[in-house]
């Protein structure tokens, strides 16, 4: 599945795919990052604004449990959800502040729509009703004005300006309740102001009331009050039938006004329930943010995890939970189908059993004594960098119940960073700050160091094994040594370009580059490496910050491709035998800079993506996880549709495969219901197929792209732009 679909397009280099060929899908994601600082909810959907992204989770209200659903990279400042639809919010900065909309009807497959590129330097919130769209600017040379911009949204797809509004005393944050918009603001004069305005009629609000208060933050607005926090405490306002307010002494982070006039308050990180003057303590702590529905409370810990609670009467309990690592995943190693992740500033390490790779089950956590940077896996131990100058040894025989081995902790020599490790059955290899060392590992637990290298000229960083090789990025040189105990240096290639994060390989052949482009290179005799040449990489000047190659297909993290800009994607290439170039067979886009670890097994391929790692299948048709995989893909039970590329410029092939024979039928719709397309396909086979059909004339915009097969029918939505 396509994680997201975004809506700045680059020349596509590939026009399609032919029918069988293999394909990319997301099975999972898992070890998300966090904390998270808030949470909105609509229905069953529960999206958490995470350290490096947005966590979209399903609530089944049957079983009470929490499923993820999905993972997405963007550095959203504020989100919020339409009142009555399945839309989502976000205002981001990207390169300035801008206003997004994610369509969730399908939270699989959310797609992003940029909205409003609004004024870099002014822009400070929105809020939205079920008929307008409030965006706030703070104009400085208005002083004790802010700027209030009114949009029509009755089409949530295209909002319509309105007005714009000079508003007194408002000019950083705004909520909305009813015909009642809050806000508070600063002046030229240093002075904080909270005022309620009358928006009964949205084109000329009236200053019911403002107050003069130290630095403040609206936190809630909803059932009639107002929660307003502010270094001193909290104050809840209640503005009818006059406007009178409570004040709660102390630091209270987050608050939650509810419809039915129940308001609740996080302080010092226990939420309270409020009554009046008193907090009465509800049994949950340790909380960063929380949001209720109903009788639901789902809350952002520091217990690492997004928690479902249920509120009742008589006390609060803990129904569900999802965890996530304390920062962002970007190292991870891959054995005998366990999965161990790292990364960040985070001090612990992930234990998943990718047994079933679109279930992975979380085994167990590893607590370490400081950050770590990187980390390896040999036979049933897991070495990882702790800290500045300490090597962990974790035995993971028995996955469930990590131990400490060994002396638990080695003392490295304190040369300063260590960067990343590799090893062989024999040795263990380390690179720090101008150091390269090897250690002996026929002891796993008593690692043991028997050669160093230094140079304050050299630089050495990311290390790669082929063979019996070790290859070692040094500024933009790549040093290639004999992967032994004497690490006998036996020549270094200069890539062309600039060297950037792709260090890959099998068998006899090296890829090295990143910048724009890779150089492949002959190691047949490795103390003359042979080039052979020099592949741009797909896109307008991408970048690559990781990659694996299994000798027929390179998987790489692409910065810039398929969207220009910091968007990223997971890419896989083939490589035909004596062909100058590679083919793209299929792609998944991130929304940020991803730079973690590629490991391929088999046909199952885990990306670290800083807001969690991605578990994607990479061949002809997901089956499950049969042990015999037949060599003929069976049928699907339904009618599996993915059709691509995804957005389209107007070239787009249905790809699908019929569970059984029948008439074939493909539409496609717009957002009105409309049909503005229909291609009759006649009897088709039972199988894959891949026509490439679409209608000719179609504006920019979201369409459904449908098909009908006897009594089997499948839809996709699709972004078309010209």
């Amino acid at each position: 599945m396509k994680r997201l679909v975004g809506v700045a397009l680059a020349v596509l280099l590939l026009a399609g795919m032919a029918a069988g060929q293999l394909q990319l899908e997301e099975l999972a994601v898992t070890a998300v990052a966090g904390p998270g600082w808030d949470i909105e909810v609509q229905g069953s959907l529960v999206v958490g604004q995470f350290q490096a992204g947005l966590l979209i989770v399903q609530h089944d209200s049957v079983d009470q449990q929490l499923n993820l659903i999905n993972a997405i990279q963007i550095n959203a400042f504020e989100i919020r959800f339409h009142p009555s639809l399945p839309l989502l919010y976000l205002l981001a900065w990207n390169p300035n502040f801008q206003l997004y909309m994610m369509d969730l009807t399908i939270p699989q497959e959310p797609v992003l729509r940029h909205l409003l590129d609004l004024n870099p330097e002014y822009v400070e919130d929105f809020a939205i009703d079920d008929n307008y769209l409030y965006v706030l600017l703070d104009d400085y040379w208005l002083g004790d004005y802010g700027v209030l911009l009114t949009y029509d949204n009755e089409d949530p797809w295209n909002p319509r300006l309105l007005d714009s509004t000079n508003i007194y005393k408002i000019a950083n944050e705004v909520e909305v309740d009813g015909n009642q918009l809050y806000g508070i603001g600063g002046s030229l004069a240093g002075t904080l102001r909270f005022g309620i305005f009358d928006f009964t009629d949205p084109f000329n609000p009236a200053l019911i009331y403002n107050q003069s208060m130290p630095w403040g933050t609206i936190h809630s607005a909803g059932g009639g009050f107002a929660a307003v926090g502010t270094p001193s405490g909290l104050y809840v306002f209640d503005p009818s039938p006059t406007t009178t307010s409570t004040f709660f002494p102390g630091w209270f982070s987050q608050s939650q006004c509810l419809e039915d006039r129940r308001i609740f308050s996080i302080k010092d990180e226990v939420i309270y329930r409020i009554e009046g003057d008193s907090l009465i303590n509800i049994g949950i702590d340790s909380a960063y943010s929380f949001h209720i529905e109903g009788n639901s409370l789902y809350a952002n810990s520091k217990n690492k995890e997004l928690q479902l609670w249920n509120l009742s009467p008589s006390g609060t309990n803990k129904l569900d939970s999802i965890e996530f690592l304390v920062d962002t995943p970007e190292f991870l190693v891959v054995k005998d189908q366990i999965l161990a992740v790292t990364g960040g500033e985070t001090k612990n390490i992930l234990v998943y059993d990718c047994t079933m790779p679109n279930n992975p089950e979380l085994l167990s956590e590893v607590l370490l004594n400081g950050e770590s940077s990187d980390l390896c896996i040999y036979n049933s131990y897991v070495y990882a960098f702790s800290g500045e100058s300490q090597l962990a040894i974790i035995d993971i025989t028995e996955p469930t119940n990590p131990i400490f081995f060994g002396p638990g902790y080695l003392q490295l020599p304190p040369i300063g960073n260590y960067y990343e490790m590799v090893n062989n059955d024999s040795f263990l290899f380390v690179s720090g700050s101008h150091h390269l060392m090897v250690f002996d590992i026929t002891d796993p637990a008593w690692p043991n160091l028997v050669h160093e290298l230094s140079s304050p000229s050299d630089w050495w960083g990311s290390l790669f094994l082929l063979n019996d090789l070790l290859i070692v990025g040094n500024n933009n040189l790549v040093d290639i040594f004999e992967a032994d105990q004497n690490l006998n240096l036996l020549s270094s290639v200069d890539p062309t370009g600039n060297m950037g994060g792709l260090i890959a390989g099998h068998g006899d052949t090296l890829l090295v580059g990143g910048h724009y482009s890779f150089d492949i290179y002959s190691l047949i005799n490795p103390e003359s490496p042979q080039f052979l040449m020099n592949m741009d990489l797909p896109g307008l000047g991408s970048t690559t910050y990781s990659g694996f190659f299994d000798g027929t297909y390179l998987y790489m993290a692409l910065r810039g491709y398929p969207n220009s800009g910091d968007v990223t994607s997971l890419t896989v290439l083939e490589s035909e035998p004596g062909s100058p170039n590679m083919e793209i067979m299929d792609y998944s886009t991130v929304m940020d800079n991803a730079t973690g670890d590629i490991v391929v097994d088999g046909e199952i391929v885990y990306f670290a993506e800083r807001t969690c790692v991605g578990i994607f299948y990479f061949g002809d048709y997901w089956q499950g996880t049969s042990p015999e995989p037949s060599s003929t893909p069976a049928l699907p039970p339904s009618l599996a549709f993915t059709p691509h590329p995804n957005p389209t410029n107007g070239a787009l092939n249905w790809a699908f495969t019929l569970p059984q024979a029948g008439e074939a039928v493909l539409e496609l719709v717009n957002l009105q219901g409309q049909t503005v397309g229909r291609c009759d396909l006649g009897r088709l086979e039972a199988g894959s197929h891949a026509p490439a059909w679409f209608p000719d004339g179609l504006a920019s915009g979201i369409y459904l792209a449908r098909i009908e097969a006897g009594k089997w029918s499948a839809q996709q939505k699709i972004v078309h732009l010209k």
